[in-house]
């Protein structure tokens, strides 16, 4: 056996005549090794990197199989091919020269490998390398020394996209962790960084937020020296607050954090947006409690703690090898955890033993490495190249990062299927085996591979392709519309990470469809719904019309179309429709008469306020889409209506109820088909509109078209009368209608958003006037969004046959019997009550049956009250209904006080009435801003930016003219209201009745 002298002698030549070799291949092709003149950019800052990487593109194949400790040396390409000797001119080529040979060693004939790109080819891309516009990036440059230059302009687009992929294709677990990476480098430039406690001590500084389970990096910046965007509350808390991009990652997420970041004003501050947090933190730190009592002494016993809470923080000191302070919003002090440790015993003797460890240093200890694991990951393999422009380290750094998330998803996705996993180099080698088939030509011989897991078995025959967890899957998730998790109760990783957006989207069948016209799916669902709805109105009023079929069947089919087409667009959201009709109808039959209206009035309105703070609890807030609380809301006004219209028809004398109380009274109690296809009947489940339980019933019956058209004694009319009046006219025109409004919406909105009017930038740039004009475009096209919303739901019941009101005076059908809208009407408005008598016409005479006719005090501040509540829970809306009550009490006193004034001539009429019209518009586009705004801070900054002055010109009219209280008018004009009513009584046209509505 030789010497170990001999053994290093040999490896010592081998290795000076394969470096020799290389010397001479390279010199013999040195005309393509060289970087073109003009290639590098002048004015970057060089980088010398810390190692340099074999690039050389052949090994030695041994004749024997090597030892496994030069096998871990040698890469070979998952996609070499034998090759011919190449000339010495060859671009890529190698020397044809002899090689000697190691005595003692005998070879086989040489084997060339090659890989995928020659060296050449390789060199010319890296040279030409760039990652944005040459141009931009010298406009860039020319602002150095400003405030506008950016210093990571040359890798700012692939930057953002590798930010985004990251965040999108993967929900991370509920345990987060937060810490620093460094990447490597030489370079001189401004913002490397020295970090002595890195294995890594100079080079470019990120900060990551990375899944504690598994270690991917969900999110990262790179550090480049002061920021602009600072909030004056450190470094530490704005890289975290970054870090969690809390409106696309979601809520109830633990994170993990070093004492660099620990701070209780950031705990605090994540607290408040549900978000928990704990890590170590300095004993100097600001808002550590300063306190001496029970302090922990440097001498104490190991496994000794000390705690304290300071409002909802915990502060924990544990003593171990030395004192460890941690700051939590999550834990408990002490939950019976233990920890081995080799301790000394009273005899000096070391020993095992297991001494108490607090919650949160336990956790804390399991959950902070998801960082440091990534950076393991990645330098297990890393491509990092020597380079002289310190863009491109950071190229190679972002593939690094994309191949390593990509290996963890290959690895859940495995988890997920219950198979096995390749391990991280036989992924890469599979995944370079996949790109480089996909830069192959078609005519070109396959290269053979290595075989990897992810192959399928072949013989002599091919065999069909075994399907494995690396094989593609067709995703079913809109990439553009990232997907917000939710975690609920203690135990939120384990199965129970929900996604509220596809929640909300119910089907997925049209996802195509809302791709081509970019479109959330949920508003897609919802207009094809609709439209289907449209369709089968038409056959349910020709096939199932009252002559030809049963109550029970047209009950029957419109209840299960209606459930069909909530479950199609709100996915299994739509039980809550079940859910509250339940509730109500229980509360119906197991209470008693007397008090029934009471309590479904408040269970219903209370299990709609829970759906609704749920919504705003779990979705993003501020989401202003289709969400299944919208039906809900129509379904709450049918049920309280219902159960007032039972009260009054069960248990009031007649004498006692009002002329139109008298007509929607209900004499027995409906059975529960008849109400659940009231409540969840196809066409109006989506959109509504509401109507009364007994103009739905003689719907259904077939009792809905008896003439309607009274003479002035009374008596019927006959000649106008009609059997079966045919919908088509005006089913049309409302159709048109939706059309020419959806039209206005997305040419007009799209370009004069409302959220504009407190854009700093837009309120500094124009004048009021200005102002105010755009705003009145904005809302103006605003409005047709609920103008196509509404009108099409009218067209959908009058295709059914429902919404018919009689005949005009020429002989032609009237089809508005709950009609929700008069465009007209609003669009001219020259007041704020004939505004509101023509928006929302169902919802207003909701509010006054149930509200304003029956509240005892101030009932148009109850009225505003009750919208509200029964609108959601956004702060905009209570904004917005305050603000309308002052506006009606203003304009109510103007009206009293100044109108008779401008009666007397047609021209004085006609300047009141465009004088009326503009105040009009302009308070109701000041009033309804903060609808649509939602929050309570831009509403306040749109207020403040007009001085509140409708506010206080409203206030003061108020105040200065008088005006009769409601009672006193009451009593002084009883036969006007008399007689009012009757002609409602005679007239079941149910709009009538919101003429009678105080003003």
């Amino acid at each position: 056996m030789a010497s170990r002298k001999d053994r290093v002698a040999r490896k010592l030549r081998f290795g000076v005549n394969s470096a020799l070799e290389e010397l001479g291949r390279v010199r013999d092709n040195e005309f393509c090794d060289e970087e073109p003149l003009g290639q590098a950019d002048s004015d970057e800052e060089e980088e010398t990197d810390f190692e340099d990487l074999d690039s050389s593109e052949e090994e030695w194949e041994p004749e024997s199989e090597p030892s496994p400790k030069k096998q871990r040396l040698l890469f070979i390409s998952p996609t070499s091919t034998p090759r011919t000797p190449r000339t010495p001119t060859s671009c890529g080529g190698d020397s044809s020269g002899p090689r000697s040979t190691p005595k003692g060693r005998s070879r086989s004939p040489r084997v060339r490998k090659r890989s995928a790109s020659g060296r050449c080819r390789f060199n010319a891309i890296t040279w030409n390398l760039h990652l944005c516009d040459l141009k931009e990036d010298r406009a860039n440059a020319l602002k150095k020394g400003t405030r506008d230059h950016d210093r990571l302009f040359k890798i700012k687009p692939l930057y953002t996209d590798i930010v985004n992929a990251c965040k999108t294709y993967f929900h991370p677990n509920r345990q987060l962790s937060v810490d620093e990476r460094m990447v490597a480098t030489r370079a001189r430039i401004s913002f490397k960084q020295y970090m002595k406690d890195k294995p890594t001590k100079w080079g470019y500084k990120l900060f990551v937020l990375a899944d504690s389970a598994c270690a991917y990096t969900w999110n990262f910046f790179i550090y480049e020296g002061k920021s602009s965007l600072a909030t004056g509350k450190g470094l530490s808390y704005d890289s975290v607050m970054r870090l969690l991009d809390l409106p696309l990652l979601g809520k109830g997420y633990q994170v993990y954090m070093d004492n660099f970041y620990t701070s209780p004003g950031l705990l605090l501050d994540l607290l408040d947006k549900k978000t928990l947090a704990c890590g170590t933190i300095r004993s100097h730190q600001q808002g550590f409690p300063r306190t001496m009592t029970n302090e922990l002494s440097l001498r104490a016993q190991r496994g000794s703690m000390r705690w304290l809470r300071k409002g909802k923080l915990l502060f924990v000191r544990w003593m171990d090898s030395k004192v460890v302070s941690m700051c939590s919003s999550m834990h408990k002090a002490y939950d019976g955890a233990t920890v081995t440790r080799h301790v000394r015993n009273p005899k000096s003797e070391w020993e095992i033993r297991e001494i108490p460890i607090p919650a949160a240093t336990k956790d804390y200890n399991k959950y902070m490495g998801g960082v440091d694991v990534s950076d393991a990951l990645i330098g297990y393999y890393n491509v990092l190249h020597k380079t002289k422009k310190w863009y491109k380290t950071f190229f190679f750094h972002f593939v690094d990062i994309a191949v390593v998330n990509s290996f963890i998803l290959h690895q859940q996705l495995s988890k997920s299927k219950n198979k096995s996993s390749l391990t991280q180099k036989e992924y890469r080698e599979t995944l370079v085996s996949e790109l480089v088939k996909i830069g192959t030509l078609p005519n070109s011989s396959p290269a053979p591979k290595k075989s990897t897991s992810c192959d399928p078995v072949s013989n002599s025959s091919p065999a069909p392709k075994k399907s494995t967890s690396c094989d593609p899957e067709p995703s079913t998730t809109e990439v553009n519309s990232p997907c917000w998790p939710e975690y609920y109760g203690s135990d939120a990783t384990s199965g129970r990470r929900v996604c509220v957006f596809c929640k909300l989207s119910g089907s997925t069948l049209l996802q195509p469809i809302s791709k081509i016209i970019d479109l959330p799916v949920d508003q897609v669902n919802f207009v094809v719904c609709q439209l289907f709805a449209l369709l089968t109105a038409f056959w349910f009023r020709l096939y199932l019309h009252p002559s030809k079929t049963s109550p029970f069947i047209r009950h029957v089919v419109a209840t299960l179309l209606g459930f069909y087409l909530a479950l199609f667009c709100f996915g299994w959201y739509a039980l809550h429709f079940l859910v509250q009709s339940g509730l109500a109808y229980g509360v119906m039959i197991f209470t008693g008469v007397e008090h029934m209206h009471k309590y479904c009035f408040v269970v219903t309105l209370g299990y709609l306020s829970f759906c609704q703070v749920t919504r705003i609890f779990v979705f993003d807030y501020g989401m202003y889409s289709a969400d299944f609380t919208g039906p809900m809301m129509v379904i709450t006004q049918k049920i309280t209506s219902l159960a007032f219209e039972i009260h009054d028809g069960l248990m009031k004398r007649e004498e006692h109820l009002k002329p139109n109380q008298k007509y929607l009274a209900v004499r027995k109690m409906p059975s529960l088909l008849e109400y659940l296809s009231y409540n969840c009947n196809f066409m109006g489940i989506l959109a509504g509109p509401t109507c009364s339980y007994n103009d739905y019933i003689a719907f259904i019956e077939g009792h809905c078209y008896e003439p309607k058209h009274l003479e002035s004694n009374g008596k019927v009319n006959g000649k106008f009368k009609q059997n079966d009046p045919s919908p088509k006219r005006d089913v049309i025109q409302k159709l048109c209608t939706c059309v020419l409004s959806l039209m206005v919406y997305l040419v007009i909105y799209t370009a004069c958003p409302t959220d504009r009017v407190i854009d700093d930038t837009f309120m500094a740039s124009n004048p009021f006037y200005i102002q105010v004009l755009y705003l009145y475009i904005s809302m103006l096209a605003l409005r047709p969004k609920y103008y196509f919303v509404w009108t099409l739901a009218d067209a959908i019941n009058n295709a059914a046959g429902f919404g018919f009101n009689g005949y005009n005076t020429d002989g032609t059908p009237k089809w508005d019997r709950i009609s929700n809208l008069r465009i007209l009407h609003i669009e001219f408005a020259t007041s704020f009550k004939m505004f509101l008598d023509n928006w929302n016409i169902q919802t207003a005479l909701w509010l006054k049956r149930v509200c304003y006719e029956r509240c005892p005090y101030n009932p148009t501040a109850a009225t505003f009250l009750l919208s509200a509540i029964w609108h959601g829970l956004y702060p905009g809306y209570y904004l917005t209904f305050v603000t309308g009550i002052a506006v009606t009490m203003a304009a109510r006193a103007v009206r009293h006080n100044v109108r008779q004034h401008f009666l007397g001539s047609d021209t004085l009429k006609l300047i009141y009435d465009v004088i009326t019209w503009f105040s009009t518009q302009i308070a109701v586009c000041y009033t309804v801003v903060p609808f649509v705004l939602l929050a309570v801070g831009p509403s306040l900054k749109f207020y403040s930016s007009w001085y509140c002055c409708i506010h206080l010109i409203c206030v003061l009219l108020a105040l200065v003219l008088p005006v009769k209280s409601r009672r006193r008018k009451q009593q002084e004009e009883p036969i006007s209201i008399q007689a009012s009513e009757q002609n409602c009584l005679s007239s079941p046209d149910n709009n009538c009745n919101q003429k009678q509505k105080a003003t």
